[in-house]
């Protein structure tokens, strides 16, 4: 509470109905209500103005009242934090502090992110890493009102990263790269990120805690050459990658973008599903770095993950 505190004797006559008593004190008026509390009438007056509305009893008696006199509202001049950027794990959390200037100013503290599904943030300022990426959280101070364009803000940049099958963290898994379809050698190609079976290959696929190797444990494989399934991990979720009207999309050529490329994916392929010959195929693709766009020939298009060998 800003500015000053007053002890006034203030004189009061019930058999008035309403007395106001009229006293100089630090530039505020105040009300005094039926319970002896003082409270604000007008901020900024010269004038301290105390009303009385009596009603238990009949004789004159003088009150002592507490004055706390607010002066006018300090407003807020600028935020910072603790932390102008910052690494995480997925999983971790961290407290961002802010700091208001003036500390005396009223203010009123929010938090927010640009992108949520790489990291949040609570009223408290607990940022929560989900996924891996980058995102930008800012904390904004306000004066209160409508009118934001005094409001005042600061950002901490936030990366996250995720901890590969060795332990060490990556950019690159599961969690971050999202699938676009960019190009097709047929026309009709739809990619859906929607899996029709909930117990099949793709749904134990896209569980964190599962390998590769383990997901497709007792299905027929046909490999590319060389590749061996305990060395591949899993660069996306599993999607559809389908041609409408259930036309023939034997032997298409396909180019996805990738939305996270980490620079330690060396190889990168198709695991996919023909539904024709139940069978699931590893097809080595082309990486264009530049892109970030990967391009290969699907033996049939059907449910598709994309994996590395780091």
């Amino acid at each position: 509470m800003s500015g000053v505190t007053n002890t006034q004797n203030v004189y009061i006559h019930p058999s008035s109905g309403n007395v106001t008593n009229t006293l100089k004190s630090g530039d505020c008026r105040y009300n005094l209500n039926a319970d002896g509390a003082v409270e604000i009438e007008n901020i900024n007056s010269t004038t301290l103005t105390i009303s009385y509305h009596p009603g238990y009893s009949s004789s004159c008696f003088y009150a002592n009242v507490v004055v706390y006199c607010h002066g006018a509202s300090v407003a807020v001049t600028g935020v910072s934090l603790n932390k102008n950027s910052t690494t995480l794990t997925v999983g971790d959390t961290e407290t961002l502090a802010a700091t208001v200037n003036p500390d005396n100013s009223d203010h009123t503290v929010t938090w927010s992110s640009d992108n949520t599904s790489v990291a949040t943030v609570d009223a408290n300022g607990i940022v929560t890493a989900v996924g891996s990426g980058t995102a930008n959280i800012t904390v904004t101070a306000t004066n209160g009102t409508d009118d934001t364009s005094d409001d005042k803000t600061a950002t901490c940049a936030v990366t996250v990263n995720v901890v590969s099958s060795s332990g060490s963290s990556d950019n690159t898994n599961i969690n971050t790269a999202s699938l676009v379809l960019k190009k097709a050698s047929k026309s009709g190609v739809v990619l859906s990120s929607k899996i029709v079976s909930k117990k099949g290959v793709a749904a134990k696929y896209n569980k964190k805690s599962v390998s590769v190797s383990k997901s497709l444990k007792g299905q027929k494989v046909v490999k590319a050459k060389g590749v061996k399934l305990s060395k591949l991990k899993k660069l996306s979720k599993m999607v559809r990658i389908y041609r409408k009207k259930n036309k023939s999309s034997k032997n298409t050529k396909v180019t996805l973008k990738v939305s996270n490329f980490s620079k330690k994916v060396k190889k990168v392929y198709a695991l996919h599903y023909s539904a024709k010959a139940k069978k699931w195929y590893i097809t080595k693709l082309t990486i264009n770095r530049k892109n970030k766009t990967v391009t290969g020939k699907w033996n049939r298009l059907g449910t598709t993950a994309l994996v590395y060998i780091a």
